[in-house]
């Protein structure tokens, strides 16, 4: 048994680390952002947001790289049941995806992103109208969130990519309140200035 184990991790180690070269860069990303909180008497992802940051990469084979990204976020909803009103949320958000590239044709590579996220509450208003209040000392300061995309790279230097992503913590910071998840998606530039073979 010990044997088919060692086998078995040898042959995907070999497989994640091909012979390729590793490739390594770092860029800008900026996108727009369509959320929605649970209980959104909107329904569907109709608060825009925006997020803009920094992104690197380093790809250790043809198939698989890693990519940290730390970027500004604002997201929300329009309306929330209950009597909660509007809700905007500002973070600070740093994911850690895994890269894998799926196939390139006619010059266009598709990659897809996977992976968690660490946020950090920055601000939050919520309230109706013009009466908004800032009620950050209510919510949880450190969240978690999963991401799941894919982005088309015309060139070394451009991407356009998607993503869908949704609250793995409770927004509310007191325990035992009611579940307050937000669920959003994501579409942006890819700017990358540096890659190095």
């Amino acid at each position: 048994m010990k044997s088919l184990v060692t086998l078995v991790l040898t042959l995907s180690l070999a497989f994640l680390l091909n012979t390729a070269p590793a490739q390594v860069g770092a860029g800008l990303l900026l996108g727009g952002v369509g959320s929605q909180i649970d209980g959104d008497s909107w329904g569907g992802y109709k608060k825009l947001g925006f997020n803009a940051g920094g992104f690197a990469w380093y790809d250790f084979s043809k198939r698989f790289g890693i990519q940290p990204e730390i970027s500004f976020g604002r997201r929300g909803s329009r309306e929330v049941q209950n009597g909660y009103g509007q809700f905007t949320l500002d973070y600070v958000d740093v994911p850690v995806l895994l890269r894998i590239h799926f196939f390139e044709q006619n010059g266009v590579r598709i990659t897809g992103e996977t992976g968690p996220s660490a946020n950090f509450l920055l601000r939050v208003q919520n309230g109706f109208g013009d009466l908004k209040q800032d009620n950050t000392q209510f919510f949880r300061k450190l969240n978690a969130e999963y991401h799941l995309g894919v982005c088309a790279y015309f060139n070394e230097n451009l991407g356009l990519f998607f993503r869908w992503s949704v609250g793995m913590t409770n927004l509310w910071g007191a325990p035992n309140q009611a579940w307050l998840g937000i669920r959003y998606v994501g579409l942006g530039l890819r700017l990358a200035f540096i890659t190095k073979t």
